[in-house]
């Protein structure tokens, strides 16, 4: 994955998670995801909260959390990402 700060990180993500659900052979799959970045110190910190994911999920709903989530993250001091 590119960083969480890349223009394109949301819809790379998003097209990862659409065919990770679509692989799935299970009727009603879903799915639990973290972001988490490794930083240049070594260590990882996780963005935000977990959050789950089903064919029922409001992507656009999902980006507006997710873009809230990178943008505290940067804000609370979170160091910079390895790209």
């Amino acid at each position: 994955m590119v960083s969480i700060y890349s223009s394109n990180f949301l819809d790379l993500l998003f097209e990862n998670i659409k065919t990770i659900l679509a692989s799935s052979t299970h009727s009603t799959p879903f799915f639990n995801f973290i972001i988490e970045v490794l930083l240049h110190s070594g260590s990882v910190r996780t963005v935000g909260h977990g959050f789950k994911v089903n064919s029922d999920t409001n992507l656009e709903e999902l980006r507006t959390t997710l873009e809230g989530y990178i943008e505290n993250f940067g804000i609370s001091g979170g160091l910079e990402p390895l790209d």
